[in-house]
């Protein structure tokens, strides 16, 4: 009796988890190509020591935060001019997964946005499309 009311509140975050958030876009790291430019790529990799918050840290680690909560992490942007570099954030929302964008600071401090889109693509306010590469 004991045992089944201690893992009531676990059971509960586990439904939770699973049954709410299946639709919604989760940000897929690896290699993007801009689809306009195919010599340019945006290579993101996720780093969970980028953040002291320890649960975040624990998300990332375990994988929990493809459904749910943030990711951190570093990025390559290679274009014609040469390679950018920097980290980024996503961050999803718990209530209904409508946070869609992926933030980016370049190692020399100026930000960028990208919206993530159902497939899994990345969009840039002027429509550009990066796909992820195919493997």
């Amino acid at each position: 009796m004991r045992l089944t009311r201690n893992l009531r509140p676990v059971l509960s975050i586990l439904l939770f988890v699973s049954g709410c958030q299946g639709g919604a876009a989760t940000l897929r790291v690896g290699t993007f190509i801009n689809q306009r430019d195919t010599t340019q790529s945006l290579e993101l990799k996720q780093d969970a020591s980028l953040t002291s918050n320890v649960f975040i840290r624990a998300s990332i680690e375990t994988g929990v935060n493809r459904y749910f909560g943030k990711t951190v992490g570093t990025y390559v942007l290679t274009t014609n001019q040469g390679r950018r570099t920097g980290k980024f954030v996503w961050a999803k929302s718990l209530r209904d997964g409508s946070l869609h964008e992926v933030w980016f600071t370049e190692d020399d401090g100026r930000t960028w946005t990208l919206n993530v889109e159902g497939n899994g693509s990345l969009q840039d306010p002027v429509g550009i499309v990066w796909k992820p590469a195919r493997s």
